[in-house]
């Protein structure tokens, strides 16, 4: 699939979030799905999922016209990009030594 060798190209599949858009539905999730051989160890990189969520903000505000849902898209980015650079508390699949939950901390953390 295209989305994911580009995916590659952001820092990996735990990097890579994905939207199906309809005409009246959508879906988002990461490229690499569920990754069920990571489940329940806690290493998984989740920011794909995370980002993932923002890009459904996103596309909740331009279908509803809703300001909030589009300040909490540009919140949830910037706590990752925040996470990102400072480098310190990286999943696994970047290079770093942190568990899922406690990037998923550090998101929330920022937020």
């Amino acid at each position: 699939m295209i989305s994911d060798n580009d995916s590659f190209t952001q820092g990996g599949m735990g990097m890579a979030p994905a939207g199906n858009v309809g005409d009246e539905h959508a879906m988002f999730e990461p490229v690499h799905g569920s990754a069920p051989p990571l489940a329940g160890r806690d290493v998984a990189n989740p920011l794909a999922a995370i980002l993932s969520a923002g890009m459904m903000l996103k596309w909740l505000f331009e279908r509803y016209d809703l300001p909030a849902l589009r300040q909490a898209a540009q919140r949830l980015e910037a706590a990752v990009t925040e996470l990102l650079v400072e480098g310190q508390l990286l999943p696994q699949d970047l290079g770093g030594t942190a568990k899922c939950s406690e990037v998923g901390q550090a998101v929330i953390d920022r937020l």
